[in-house]
């Protein structure tokens, strides 16, 4: 049996490892392929692909997009498109500089409060990411002013929290229709998290092909559920350990999923 992990992340968006050190440790799980599926950014998937040709894993070309349809949170994947695509390379700069501008509010918020942060040293932490919440929280960390991350989130950066800063979203039909645009084949991650089966499926009209139906939160219930709504309504099912490297306790690989998932995500892109 061939195994695959469809839903990965390195520290080209808020993962802790490199695209080399992803597809080394990759190969050394006994993995045949690996989605690069960075938030809002294609940059880490040509490392990783020049790596995968020394170790011997096939890199997919992916990426997560931070979106929202009908006041609902959503990311949705995109699996073998163009990492060259103009439209897409537009958008993704786009997500950077408010997410730049994001960063810089939250600072001056900070501030506010008498929290005194550099904001240089913001950037030097989130590195080749685009600057998040997570970069802001290892900071004020490093600082002293909270003991922990959940602190950080609680005291200063969650959504009811005194420095929280709204954060720039395309709506989901606008990133299905783009992944589609850029030759790849969009599927909605991690379904579960939002519980709406009735917007995933208004999706479909817009081109959204499948559902992240293996993921490492979802419970056995989660599975049974989406994999039972795929078949029903024709998307195309896939999965993937969400992996981040040290930040989240995920093991790479860690759901044994097959390769004929890959095989079914290129028949599906060769059809269009």
């Amino acid at each position: 049996m061939r195994y695959v992990d469809l839903h990965t992340h390195t520290n080209h968006s808020d993962a802790t490892v490199s695209p080399e050190e992803l597809v080394r440790q990759a190969k050394a799980v006994g993995l045949s392929a690996i989605a690069v599926t960075d938030h809002d950014t294609v940059s880490g998937v040509e490392p990783a692909r020049r790596a995968g040709f020394e170790y011997g894993v096939e890199v997919i070309a992916g990426v997560e997009l931070s979106t929202e349809e009908d006041g609902v949170d959503m990311h949705i994947l995109g699996y073998f498109l163009d990492v060259n695509h103009p439209e897409l390379l537009e958008k993704l700069a786009l997500f950077r500089r408010v997410r730049e501008e994001r960063a810089e509010k939250i600072v001056r918020r900070l501030r506010d409060l008498d929290v005194h942060l550099d904001l240089d040293r913001v950037r030097e932490i989130a590195g080749h990411g685009a600057v998040g919440r997570p970069h802001i929280a290892q900071a004020l960390l490093e600082k002293g002013y909270v003991q922990n991350f959940r602190e950080a989130f609680q005291k200063y950066l969650g959504y009811d929290s005194p420095a929280y800063v709204p954060k720039y979203r395309m709506r989901a039909r606008e990133a299905v229709a783009l992944i589609r645009r850029a030759g790849g084949v969009p599927v909605v991650a991690h379904p579960a998290y939002y519980k709406k089966p009735d917007l995933i499926l208004a999706l479909k009209e817009f081109g959204l092909a499948g559902i992240e139906v293996w993921h490492s939160d979802h419970s056995p219930e989660d599975v049974v559920f989406w994999e039972a709504f795929a078949d029903r309504h024709g998307f195309l099912k896939t999965g993937g350990s969400d992996y981040h490297g040290a930040k989240k306790n995920i093991r790479l690989g860690s759901l044994k999923l097959p390769y004929t998932l890959v095989e079914n995500l290129r028949h599906a892109r060769a059809q269009r």
